[in-house]
């Protein structure tokens, strides 16, 4: 799927909104899931006398349409999430992308702010630096990544595209 961001920082906030959106799809389709496993559940049965198969019926496809529902959009969100990892690390997610032009320190700080949703002080700890460094190094990837192109980072190419 072709993503067009007008920036790398537009990129790198799309993909943080969706895994928040990813997250919040799977809790929905937990919570869909310990439904239908509490009406599955012999004390449920015991309780159910006569009712209308047609509204049970009803019931269940409802349920198996918001989860497809659900499903398609975590698919979604993984996707672009897919991108993002892409443009840190490459297709093959280890020899190319943003780690090998650019200090690899620099991908990992985006990917744990935004694909991993920590907050400053959380990638801070991680990384050891403090948490201006950190707003560095994502602004300089940032800046470096609309310099070369997204295409070029993926490839690992530290050209602009032409």
């Amino acid at each position: 799927m072709a993503y067009h961001f007008a920036s790398a920082r537009d990129l790198f906030e799309a993909a943080r909104d969706a895994a928040e959106d990813a997250e919040t799809c799977r809790r929905q389709l937990d919570a869909i899931e310990r439904k239908a496993l509490r009406v599955a559940s012999p004390s449920f049965e015991a309780r159910v006398s006569g009712g209308d198969p047609d509204r049970i019926g009803t019931g269940v496809a409802a349920h198996v349409d918001r989860e497809a529902e659900l499903q398609a959009q975590i698919d979604a969100d993984y996707d672009l999430i897919d991108a993002a990892c892409m443009v840190l690390y490459g297709r093959d997610g280890m020899s190319d992308g943003l780690a090998s032009i650019a200090p690899p320190l620099w991908a990992d700080v985006l990917f744990h702010r935004y694909l991993a949703r920590r907050t400053w002080p959380e990638v801070a700890d991680l990384m050891g630096c403090c948490t201006s460094s950190m707003r560095h190094c994502v602004s300089a990837a940032f800046d470096l990544m609309d310099a070369h192109g997204m295409a070029a980072t993926v490839e690992g190419r530290g050209d602009a595209e032409g």
